[in-house]
């Protein structure tokens, strides 16, 4: 699942960086070009890397407010918890570890 985010987020990013992109500088340089006549291409890259540089920021800010773990936590006894990690459950704390596991130890 991780394999097909990354590669849809490349293949996303490309389109829009290497097919839009180009496109979109020329229309900010057509509009900018009746204003700042020749300047208008320094403009125009320029709000390429500006857009550029806020889409980074907007990444690093989402990856630092995400968490780990998406829904509640697991229910105690749930496969779905890690082994050697804690969940509250209730008033008690449940540590899985299978190697002290009774039922797994057996010969």
């Amino acid at each position: 699942m991780r394999a097909l985010a990354s590669a849809l987020i490349a293949l996303t990013a490309t389109c829009f960086g290497q097919g839009v992109g180009p496109l979109a500088v020329g229309v900010v340089n057509d509009a900018l070009r009746g204003s700042y006549g020749t300047d208008a291409v320094r403009y125009s890259l320029l709000s390429a890397a500006i857009t550029t540089t806020l889409g980074a920021l907007l990444f690093v800010w989402a990856a630092r407010s995400g968490t780990t773990r998406a829904g509640p936590p697991p229910e105690a006894g749930s496969p779905a918890l890690p082994p050697g990690e804690t969940c509250q459950a209730g008033d008690e704390t449940i540590l899985r570890n299978p190697r002290n596991d009774p039922e797994t130890d057996r010969p």
